[in-house]
């Protein structure tokens, strides 16, 4: 078990190092904000979704990517919250993806075509 290194400067949870990100410049070189905060500080800013809509996304997909439907308790240590997928042309949200869902649709350029082609070419 970790100890607990600081307490967040947003949420006020104290939280052991693995859940600060590294900050070059800060005394103890972790960020003062967790990892969790950090997350619902960019879904707030990049998205306009709130914390509270988050969460109901996620209990609605079960805790699953919306395409390959691993969990996210099962998820990479690395990776441990659902990504924001959303259409790049309106910003509407589509749903939750899993790291790996999420970096192959945009590797793809968010285009249906492609996704059609790759899986032409998967099929052989």
């Amino acid at each position: 078990m970790s100890k607990i290194t600081q307490v967040c400067k947003v949420c006020n949870i104290g939280k052991p190092q693995e859940e600060y990100y590294f900050h070059s410049i800060s005394d103890n070189r972790l960020r003062k904000d967790c990892k969790e905060c950090v997350g619902i500080r960019h879904r707030e800013k990049k998205f306009g979704i709130d914390h509270k809509a988050y969460l109901a996304l996620v209990e609605n997909q079960k805790g699953r990517c919306a395409i390959c439907a691993i969990h996210m308790d099962d998820y990479s240590e690395r990776y441990t919250n659902l990504h924001v997928d959303h259409c790049h042309d309106t910003g509407k949200i589509r749903g939750l993806l899993c790291h790996n869902c999420n970096r192959a649709i945009g590797m793809l350029q968010n285009s249906p075509e492609l996704l059609e082609i790759a899986a032409d070419y998967l099929r052989g």
